[in-house]
């Protein structure tokens, strides 16, 4: 008797956990079509929840994170981003998303120009990087810092321009004459067809 009781108490603990599991992948759902629909207070609190109950299910940090971005509250913004790349210091995408709340919430500490630093080293094409970075050059009077930043952007502009050329391509093979047009004007633009 006693065997077939810790037998059965054995396999209601995990029906358990998939009730606990599914319930908190619908709120997780309902969070992310809260957040589609540009419906950010409600996802925060979603998220929220989520992040009290398992910190690190799927990527709630990471849309918190975002969502306090969008809402202009980049001193969270940061603590959700710092806390998500504490986790996975390799993630060049969250540090971004570190120093794009920083300097946004006019972060201009020693911690700041490390990680723009750190990040710089690791992507010294990024086009955010780049325009962070020569703006920060600016505002500390650099200006020749800052041009440097700015011309490695402007280098970038054929690559940007023919990228332009081919969306403008397939789009009218596609039929979608609109974005054809778009992009064909962009990179008219690009290259000096105005």
């Amino acid at each position: 008797m006693s065997k077939v009781f810790v037998v059965m108490l054995f396999i209601l603990s995990f029906a358990g956990c998939g009730t606990d599991s599914k319930k908190l992948e619908e709120k997780y759902n309902k969070g992310m079509t809260l957040f589609a629909k540009n419906d950010r207070a409600g996802a925060i609190k979603i998220f929220s929840e989520i992040y009290k109950e398992d910190p690190d299910y799927k990527d709630t940090l990471f849309n918190l994170g975002k969502l306090y971005y969008y809402e202009l509250n980049f001193k969270e913004a940061t603590k959700y981003f710092r806390e998500l790349y504490k986790k996975d210091t390799d993630n060049l995408n969250v540090l971004l998303w570190v120093i794009k709340a920083q300097f946004a919430g006019k972060v201009r500490d020693k911690d700041f120009f490390d990680n723009l630093q750190f990040f710089s080293k690791r992507d010294n094409g990024n086009l955010e990087a780049l325009m962070i970075g020569g703006m920060i050059m600016e505002e500390v009077g650099k200006t020749d810092l800052a041009i440097q930043h700015y011309n490695q952007i402007v280098m970038q502009t054929g690559q940007i321009a023919l990228a332009h050329r081919h969306l403008a391509t397939i789009y009218g093979k596609a039929k979608l004459s609109e974005k054809a047009a778009f992009h064909l004007k962009k990179f008219e633009s690009l290259i000096g067809k105005d």
